[in-house]
């Protein structure tokens, strides 16, 4: 029953990342936390952001910008490492707190300013990319601050879609690589990586084809509702 619960949340988050370009590891986290604790759901949402960014790269690798993979990928991966590493050690409670404020303040940011660019120059976005590689091996969640600097360049679509997602990839995997090193994967929860990378791509070809129908900016604006009051209920019940 938590499986077919988390594949189904898994599932929609896909299709929603697919269309609006929203994270699909900050929707899907704090549902898998409702049911195992936030440091497991971190560890396991990792391998489904992974195939969910591998698809979107497959569809669109031609659209790929290697200067931006390079000067905003690099310095991530680098952080990531840092960050996972840490993330062995901190305790569950303390995770919970951080990603709930994050939740809370990322919703915030989004719904009341969209449009807010940062300057696009190379040394703010090797700067970008350490933070959003850190915040990503730490509570599991780098895309919203990845999303923040990448668009300031202005990329069409298509590019921006398959450079993100290149990025992501590359951090993905420096920050399992710790996980697993790091022994923070449980056994008891293995067995779930195989039906999440398969729902992860089943996504974003179902999205792809489906959401593009509906209204982006609606479907967003419920999202981020959602994940404000889940990130509002995860800070108070904490210490509980």
């Amino acid at each position: 029953m938590d499986l077919g619960f988390v594949l189904i949340i898994a599932f929609v988050a896909a299709m929603i990342a697919t269309t609006t370009g929203f994270g699909s590891a900050t929707i899907l986290t704090p549902f898998v936390a409702m049911v195992i604790d936030i440091k497991a759901a971190i560890v396991l949402v990792a391998f489904f952001h992974f195939a969910n960014n591998l698809s979107k790269f497959t569809l669109m690798r031609k659209s790929i910008n290697l200067r931006l993979v390079l000067v905003y990928g690099l310095p991530s991966v680098i952080s990531a490492l840092v960050g996972a590493w840490i993330f062995g050690s901190v305790d569950v409670s303390l995770i919970t707190m951080f990603f709930s404020i994050f939740l809370v303040m990322f919703s915030l940011y989004s719904l009341f300013r969209p449009k807010l660019r940062i300057p696009e120059k190379d040394s703010i976005l090797a700067i970008g990319g350490l933070i959003s590689g850190l915040t990503s091996g730490l509570i599991g969640v780098g895309g919203a601050i990845r999303s923040m600097f990448l668009i300031s360049t202005f990329l069409k679509k298509e590019a921006y879609i398959a450079t993100a997602a290149a990025i992501a990839i590359m951090v993905d995997v420096s920050r399992i690589s710790m996980y697993v090193y790091r022994g923070t994967l449980y056994q008891s929860h293995i067995f779930w990586v195989i039906p999440l990378v398969v729902v992860a791509f089943m996504g974003v070809f179902t999205g792809r084809r489906l959401l593009r129908h509906l209204n982006e900016r609606t479907v967003r604006k419920a999202v981020l509702v959602a994940l404000l009051l889940v990130g509002i209920k995860m800070f108070f019940d904490t210490d509980n």
